[in-house]
């Protein structure tokens, strides 16, 4: 067996759009992630002196860091906690209740009692329920409305840091907090924000990190170039009235992240990871030609554009592509390993889901040996690049047990070594064997760009933008210089790839709302600042064009058959949802549809869950009858459990349940087992486990409200 290591490169992709509305920030997020995560990805990696990671900065989330440091920034969340508690207006204590519970509930609420009492008593974290916000609003005395500021800025401070004082005394205290201790915390944690960028800096130049940079607002690069490339992956999809085709601004977007890397850096980057991995032949000679040596997308681009020449190995080697500017390095994310840190190991005990992403990365060294010998690991590289940030809130104690148990067992093997991309890519010369001919374009989400093109809402978007761009430049003429680089700013921010995830119905958050707000707020200003009337579209919310809701309300009774064949007359016109739309923020690569159908009669509730791909023998879906009484119907390949909670005398009856495995996933579950009376609505939870161990949930939190009538 060969003594060579096998070089893993993480890159952890550090990523906020600009919330800047106005004089202030709408939304926290830039504020809140640099004292729970930003900081606290470079600490958790400090003690181990062998390790080395790339950690990639996107200039939107930097431009926000340096305005909260140097220029004394706010946001809507920062106002409300300075404000005396006994002064707070009824209108901001309804915002509050909006915002102050917007966290991870189960790992940043239910483990703090007073944090625990307050959500329970303002509502339970619903934002849009006007008469239940007020109730709640009118419960709370002077001394809650102060716990619930501490606590909400408390819970986002990282693990490495609350050790720390004020941290520490406020954590054992845990309630009655005064109006000094508020603001002790807050100056803390701004004086966390700080660190940030300082400490990144360090670490590059003791080379324990490198630090690559995505465009500058995080655009979409090959849309931008030319929008018709959304056809190389999805040929019918449709596309927006309005061609897009502003290559100059592709470039504008990566010269200006290069800049301001080397202003607070003091070098220029080699590296980038395009914004959700989004490649194309255009973007990649721009992104050569500004200079960078080499980009990471994912694994499916990667088959893709080899076509016949793909090989199940091949995505663990750098390949070339020759540009007009010279070539350029690509390295190919191994999908299954960076989502199972996203979004498998969370549930899972932290030296478990260590161990287990170790012993993948010796499968894989293992592999590589067996066939392609052993000199293939002296040019092999696994790529595992995921958000340093998202994933974290749903781990233990925010993934800090988890990253030092596998720190450490990277820190003492033989077998593995961790290292930047840029260094080990500096070892290596382009090879025609790993030269590619061209690349596919698509992202890191089924090698396509369905998410931010193609839904309605998401060409109302683009076709939106592409009026303000058009009137800005007829408008250029006669426009001051600074105007019209103030109005070109505008466009450039609305460019970013952000607003058009949340538009469609891709994707779901307590919060969608604030970002077409912001998206809108960006393109009036453009209209404002070239003394053009503002169009009417533009006073209105995007979201809601022509879009159906994510859970679907039965159309009338069934009574299907339960035998596991996909007969869909059985089911017509029963409910439905897709599960990955009520599932939550984030994303894997793997993405293929499943979808759960509900329906009823005067007996029986009636489920149906249907996937595009069959039950691995070690697969686990489990549904979740989320009701005063639970039923939970468990299927794997071949065989089916029943569990119910027991009532009030102690008693458990599951007689009369009847499930089938087959084409689709059925249960029948008599209505006397769930409940008294008619069945209006129903809550569902639905869990996919693999070896016992829980890999996804839908919803992440709570259950989804499924209603059998109108």
């Amino acid at each position: 067996m060969s003594s060579e290591p096998l070089r893993v490169a993480f890159l952890w992709h550090q990523h906020q759009p600009y919330y800047k509305e106005g004089n202030s920030y709408l939304l926290p997020w830039a504020r809140l992630h640099a004292t729970k995560d930003y900081y606290d990805m470079a600490a958790a990696l400090e003690p181990f002196d062998r390790l080395k990671q790339t950690i990639n900065v996107v200039p939107s989330l930097l431009i926000q860091l340096i305005d909260y440091v140097e220029h004394g920034a706010t946001d809507v969340v920062l106002d409300l906690s300075r404000l005396p508690a006994d002064r707070l207006t009824a209108a901001e204590k309804l915002t509050m209740l909006r915002y102050f519970f917007l966290c991870n509930v189960e790992r940043m609420v239910l483990p703090y009692p007073r944090y625990r009492e307050l959500y329970e008593r303002g509502g339970n974290g619903n934002r849009n329920d006007e008469a239940a916000l007020a109730a709640a609003r009118d419960r709370f005395a002077d001394q809650d409305w102060r716990d619930l500021q501490v606590w909400y800025n408390l819970t986002w401070i990282g693990e490495y840091s609350r050790a720390e004082e004020p941290f520490a005394s406020l954590l054992a205290k845990g309630r009655d907090f005064t109006e000094d201790e508020k603001h002790a915390l807050l100056e803390a944690s701004m004086m966390i924000v700080a660190r940030v960028i300082p400490t990144y800096r360090a670490m590059m130049e003791s080379g324990r990190i490198e630090l690559s940079i995505t465009p500058f607002y995080h655009p979409i690069l090959p849309l931008l170039c030319d929008s018709q490339s959304a056809t190389e992956a999805l040929p019918d999809i449709k596309l927006p009235a309005t061609r897009i085709m502003w290559p100059e601004d592709a470039r504008v977007q990566v010269e200006r992240a290069v800049a301001l890397f080397e202003e607070r850096f003091g070098r220029r980057p080699s590296g980038m990871w395009p914004s959700e991995g989004s490649v194309s032949d255009a973007t990649l000679e721009i992104i050569r030609d500004c200079g960078l040596s080499w980009v990471a997308t994912d694994e499916e681009i990667l088959r893709r554009s080899l076509g016949d020449r793909s090989h199940h190995l091949a995505k663990y080697f750098p390949w070339s592509l020759d540009t007009a500017s010279g070539p350029v390095w690509v390295l190919f994310r191994d999908h299954m390993l960076s989502d199972a840190i996203g979004f498998v190991y969370s549930s899972w005990k932290p030296e478990d889901a260590a161990a287990d992403f170790y012993h993948r990365l010796v499968e894989i060294r293992n592999h590589l040996i067996q066939e392609l010998g052993p000199e293939s690991l002296a040019e092999a590289i696994v790529p595992v690049i995921l958000d340093g940030e998202n994933c974290w809130e749903y781990y233990q104690d925010n993934g800090r047990p988890f990253l030092e148990s596998l720190y450490s067992l990277l820190s003492e093997s033989n077998e593995i070594v961790a290292t930047t991309i840029g260094g080990e890519l500096s070892r290596h010369t382009p090879s025609p064997e790993r030269t590619l001919d061209r690349i596919v374009a698509g992202s890191w989400i089924g090698a396509n760009f369905k998410i931010w093109i193609g839904h309605d809402e998401d060409n109302a978007a683009w076709d939106a933008l592409a009026a303000a761009r058009s009137a800005l430049m007829a408008a250029r003429d006669r426009l001051g210089e600074a105007a019209f680089t103030e109005a070109m700013e505008e466009i450039y921010i609305a460019e970013g790839s952000d607003w058009y995830w949340w538009f469609g119905d891709d994707n779901t958050a307590a919060n969608q709302e604030d970002f077409d707000r912001l998206f809108r707020y960006h393109l009036r200003r453009v209209y404002e600042l070239i003394a053009e009337p503002v169009p009417a579209m533009l006073a209105s919310p995007i979201r809601g064009v022509k879009t159906a809701p994510a859970v679907s309300v039965p159309e009338r009774s069934i009574t299907p058959q339960i035998d596991g064949r996909r007969s869909d007359h059985e089911w017509h016109g029963a409910g439905s949802f897709i599960v990955d739309r009520v599932g939550g923020t984030m994303h894997r690569a793997d993405v293929f549809e499943r979808r759960v159908f509900f329906g009823s009669d005067d007996r029986n509730l009636y489920l149906r869950y249907d996937t595009s791909m069959p039950l691995a023998p070690t697969e686990t879906v489990r549904l979740q009858v989320a009701m005063a009484r639970s039923i939970v119907v468990q299927f794997r390949s071949s065989s089916v459990a029943v569990e119910a909670t027991a009532g009030a005398d102690g008693l458990v009856s599951i007689a009369g349940i009847a499930a089938a495995i087959g084409e689709s996933l059925e249960a029948a579950i008599p209505l006397s087992l769930i409940g008294n009376g008619a069945l209006d609505a129903f809550g569902l939870v639905c869990e996919i486990s693999e070896e016992g161990h829980v890999t996804e949930r839908f919803p992440l939190q709570g259950a989804i409200e499924c209603r059998l009538r109108p």
